[in-house]
């Protein structure tokens, strides 16, 4: 690098270049870079140094930062390279996925050379001198809306060259998408497991070195790359992994670099690269949680060796969040069993208060309620049924002792209409039967004024009145107007078709406004009904949040229900009980 030259002792800089293959082509082809980028894990190493689509080493973060969101458990990673006699490029990577707020990355880099030769301006021997360069990096990645992944890494670059020191801080970022199974319902669905890609900006704020009066910054680079994983459908062939990249220093042409990774019986595995210029090649073996991996390059300089020993911890992050949701759903079924347990059982007291009181009209909607959340309850519907049961013999009885008054006061169709009704309810009523026949012998004849028409017209008009009894008994009050009408038009002198007539108007003007006005409150009913069943049902189905809400929306449509009231009182506490327990809804 070029900063060697600023400690002025001659031939350093030619020493640094020989002994540090990769600063020296750093300086020679692409700006300033350091020594301790000589590549992060075995593994990528080996795939020719194409890593910015990695997300399952400690070293991610050292590729692309962005890697991070997809971490799938927590290791830790410790690292060798042997550039050349004694030196030792050494690694420390560990990787913290949490299973809310991303993952977190620590990275420590260290080369030290001891004993280096110092040479005067004269070429003589002056001693000897040692060179430190470490570099520690935190890093953090998140994924974001579904398969997109960001990350970034700050780190410190520290220099010790012959009592000189140098310390300078810098970032990285990046960005990673992962694409599951990308091409569904195609023959390459079962061919491709994945695809992923990789974006990465090393040295977006470069630490700038300073030693002596002069200073040098890491210049930026930037990498992007594709992989994806192939199922070839072989017993013993796990997988093969193909990874391809691009990177592009700032003061350099393109580098390509690639690899292929065949893994074997989920066990071990063999690679092979190209990076830029030169050939890689390595192998790995996992055994459960432990991973050791190799790698050789062939650079220009000699060879190089890399050696990674990775150590995952910990379940997988992706099984962590599959039982704490389980867990979860464990608890929030808990808490809305418990729920319904006390709304039913509120509303059963209240229905059996009802029925000893008998008002079972109001008994019935209580016991309906009940089967909104226990739809299986076989109390609540036996108890439903002789609600309505009761309720509608109760209704015969009102309706038959009206029947009798109107009976006495000689308002025969009003006996036949409230027989009639009764009769709707249930067609076996006797005493229904009885009063409707006789009230038919009294109302079915015209009087005697009929007898100056023709026989013919006679029966035609007898058929008129009594098809308006028929439509009147029916409730068909428009219909019975327009047959009895008929009737006065041939027979103007019938008192009691106009009688009936007037009652058949009265109950067309009572009924309509009845029908507006019921009409109206069917349609409350109706919103009031699926307002309760939609509360009902997210309850039951753990969504708290919005059966409050809609709880909330049926108190504005009815404020005065206490027990839609209470319903939303107790999911709110529910609510607020079991988040103070980490439950979320």
């Amino acid at each position: 690098m070029k900063i060697f030259n600023f400690i002025g002792y001659p031939g350093l800089a030619l020493l640094a270049a020989v002994s540090l293959p990769p600063a020296g082509y750093a300086a020679h082809d692409a700006g300033t870079e350091s020594a301790l980028y000589i590549g992060a894990e075995a593994r990528t190493m080996a795939l020719g140094r194409a890593g910015v689509t990695e997300y399952e080493s400690a070293f991610t973060a050292e590729w692309n930062p962005a890697g991070l969101g997809y971490i799938p458990r927590f290791a830790v990673g410790l690292q060798m390279v042997s550039l050349f006699g004694e030196a030792w490029h050494k690694s420390l990577g560990v990787v913290y996925p949490t299973l809310d707020w991303g993952s977190f990355s620590l990275t420590i880099m260290r080369l030290e050379l001891d004993e280096i030769e110092r040479r005067t301006g004269n070429n003589l021997p002056d001693g000897t001198f040692e060179m430190i360069e470490q570099h520690l990096a935190i890093a953090y990645g998140y994924r974001f809306l579904g398969p997109l992944s960001l990350g970034a890494s700050v780190k410190v670059h520290d220099l010790h060259l012959d009592n000189r020191v140098s310390t300078a801080p810098g970032m990285d970022a990046g960005i990673f998408i992962k694409l599951p199974r990308p091409f569904p319902k195609t023959w390459a669905a079962d061919l491709f497991r994945d695809i992923n890609l990789g974006l990465s900006f090393r040295n977006l704020v470069g630490p700038i070195i300073r030693l002596s009066r002069e200073s040098e910054q890491l210049h930026p680079n930037w990498r992007f790359g594709c992989s994806t994983n192939l199922d070839l459908s072989y017993d013993f062939l796990d997988h093969l992994l193909v990874r391809f990249e691009v990177e592009k220093p700032e003061r350099a042409d393109l580098r390509w670099h690639g690899g292929l990774e065949g893994k074997f019986y989920n066990l071990f595995s063999i690679r092979g690269g190209w990076d830029h210029e030169y050939l890689s090649a390595g192998a790995g073996l996992r055994y459960a949680d432990i991973a050791l991996d190799y790698a050789v390059s062939f650079p220009a300089l000699g060879l190089r060796h890399m050696i990674t020993l990775t150590i995952d911890l910990g379940a997988d992050v992706a099984s962590l969040k599959e039982q704490r949701a389980a867990e979860e759903d464990r608890k929030r079924l808990a808490i809305v069993e418990n729920l319904k347990a006390n709304i039913t059982s509120e509303h059963r007291q209240k229905a059996v208060a009802a029925m000893a009181s008998q008002d079972y009209s109001p008994a019935a909607k209580l016991w309906e309620k009940i089967l909104d959340w226990e739809p299986d309850n076989a109390e609540a519907r036996a108890q439903l049924t002789k609600c309505r049961d009761i309720f509608n013999q109760m209704e015969n009885q009102k309706s038959l002792e009206s029947a009798r008054k109107y009976f006495k006061a000689k308002r025969y169709i009003d006996v036949m209409v409230e027989c009639r009704t009764v009769m709707e309810r249930d067609p076996n009523n006797s005493e229904a039967q009885r009063l409707i026949k006789q009230a038919e012998l009294k109302a079915g004849d015209l009087s005697p004024q009929a007898s100056i028409l023709n026989e013919q017209m006679i029966k035609r008009m007898q058929n008129e009145f009594r098809l308006g009894l028929k439509s009147y008994t029916g409730r068909n009050w428009k219909n019975a107007i327009a047959h009895w009408e008929k009737v006065i038009e041939n027979t103007p002198l019938q008192k009691q078709v106009y009688a009936y007539l007037r009652n058949a108007r009265a109950r067309l003007s009572e009924s309509e406004k009845q029908a507006d006005k019921s009409s109206r409150q069917m349609q409350i009913d109706k919103k009031r009904r699926e307002l309760h069943k939609k509360a009902v049902d997210l309850s039951k189905q753990g969504k708290l949040k919005d059966a409050a809400h809609s709880w909330e929306k049926l108190m504005k449509e009815n404020p005065e229900d206490q027990e839609v009231q209470r319903s939303y009182e107790k999911t709110r506490q529910d609510i607020i009980d079991s988040q103070k327990k980490g439950i979320r809804w």
